[in-house]
């Protein structure tokens, strides 16, 4: 999410006193690997029909339906990552994650219930392109953590994150590194 435009982001169950600090998206670079092979292979089916157009008949039909299922999933991917965004307002931690068309998970955390952020970059391409996820631990009856996935800049993130709940939150925060980080 572009920071200048951060007075104008919204989002739907936003209380009427509640600002928004910052909003974010998954890395672009998720949303663009997956791609490359769709492209890559509409480019091998333009490079066949181009070759075997002499064909004719058959091979145009299943030439138009691989080009339109293909460009099905590159806009489904485009549409879940895009409508798939982080939220930090001054009261709460929002994670909204699309999964499909027709599927959203909404999950959030009060700052004053965040008690530890973490985070992890694992493989060659995340390292490279740092980024990858924040772990937020909450206080409350749930086991499971709150993930901020394939985030660029997870670090900062990580701890603006934990600035913010301090200021906002009222509680103390542990930061916690990668412990396979530390090694290098």
């Amino acid at each position: 999410m572009e920071e200048n435009n951060i007075e104008e982001f919204s989002f739907e169950g936003q209380e009427p006193d509640e600002t928004v600090l910052f909003a974010t998206h998954q890395h672009p670079l998720t949303f663009t690997k997956e791609s490359l092979v769709l492209v890559v292979s509409i480019l091998i089916l333009v490079v066949v029909f181009y070759l075997q157009s002499g064909l004719g008949g058959i091979f145009s039909y299943v030439f138009i339906v691989l080009l339109f299922v293909n460009g099905y999933f590159m806009l489904k991917r485009y549409i879940i990552w895009r409508n798939s965004v982080y939220v930090v307002t001054d009261k709460r931690l929002i994670a909204v994650e699309q999964k499909n068309f027709f599927k959203r998970k909404m999950t959030e955390a009060n700052l004053d219930k965040i008690q530890n952020v973490s985070h992890e970059i694992n493989g060659f391409w995340q390292t490279i392109f740092n980024f990858g996820n924040v772990i937020i631990q909450t206080g409350g009856f749930s086991d499971k953590n709150m993930v901020l996935e394939q985030i660029h800049h997870p670090l900062s993130m990580q701890q603006e994150i934990m600035k913010i709940a301090s200021k906002y939150g009222g509680a103390p925060i542990k930061l916690e590194l990668n412990k396979e980080t530390e090694g290098r």
